[in-house]
């Protein structure tokens, strides 16, 4: 003999449609029905990120700097964007990496980047804190 699973009661549509005629019964169906289409609609929207909105850019770049055959040490404190000392908020290095310039917006250039720690670049050179090279 087979054994059916207990049946878990639900609502009971016609105890909740007692009393109404048969046009307010046809409006509740028809409610129901919206409510069911617009949360399906939902929880379509939100898996596929349509409702979250625009993402903000982040992008990495890693690079290094050699002057001569000795490569500059920007993993140092004075180099790092924190909360409490925001060198920029479109371009910065944090946590103690020297080695990877985080961007925060589009169009971003490496001169942006050290114009941010107070050094330069240009085409004919690169200023650093200890000289003109």
């Amino acid at each position: 003999m087979t054994k059916l699973a207990p049946r878990i009661p639900g609502p009971n549509l016609s105890k909740l449609s007692a009393g109404l005629s048969g046009k307010q019964k046809k409006n509740l169906a028809a409610a129901i029905g919206v409510v069911v289409v617009v949360a399906f609609i939902l929880v379509i929207f939100s898996s596929q990120g349509i409702l979250q909105g625009p993402k903000e850019y982040h992008s990495h770049a890693d690079f290094a700097v050699y002057i001569g055959d000795v490569q500059y040490n920007f993993s140092r404190p004075g180099f790092m964007s924190t909360t409490s000392k925001p060198l920029s908020s479109s371009v910065h290095l944090h946590d103690l990496n020297g080695t990877v310039i985080h961007t925060h917006a589009k169009g971003v250039t490496l001169g942006d980047f050290f114009k941010s720690i107070g050094m330069g670049l240009d085409s004919n050179c690169f200023v650093a804190e200890t000289g003109t090279f």
